[in-house]
């Protein structure tokens, strides 16, 4: 077994696993404060990891995903303008993530939840249609 050094990209991603998986704990059992707080850590370690190693896809899907989370967790307390946020940051890596591997499906059809829980229309920097008509997320 090889040593890590304590700042390893490992360590960091399993740091981040584990940060995700007591978020969507907290999340499941409606303390969404706390969720929140474990999906934020997730993201900047996620952003710290896709920011060193740019080329590496499971680090830039890692980040996408915890956008998800972030754009959920939001939606769920009901502060619809930060969860819009996340979600189109979620929605732009996971589109250039189908654009650079079509064949992977995953990222695709990740793209398409995205696009289609907020009617996001690729073309229109990724503005939500629901709420061009006056809709909450809610709503939605």
């Amino acid at each position: 077994m090889t040593k890590r050094e304590p700042g390893s990209s490992f360590n960091q991603q399993n740091l981040a696993i584990s940060y995700s998986r007591l978020g969507s704990t907290h999340s499941a059992l409606g303390n969404l404060e706390q969720a929140l707080g474990f999906f934020e850590e997730r993201s900047r370690l996620g952003r710290e990891l896709y920011d060193a190693y740019p080329n590496n896809v499971s680090f830039k899907n890692g980040l996408a995903i915890s956008y998800i989370k972030l754009g959920s967790v939001y939606e769920k307390m009901e502060k619809n303008n930060k969860a819009v946020e996340y979600y189109r940051l979620s929605a732009e890596l996971l589109s250039e993530l189908a654009h650079s591997f079509p064949q992977y499906v995953e990222f695709k059809n990740n793209q398409a939840w995205v696009q289609k829980k907020f009617c996001f229309e690729p073309a229109e920097e990724l503005r939500p249609l629901s709420w061009q008509n006056g809709l909450t997320l809610s709503d939605v």
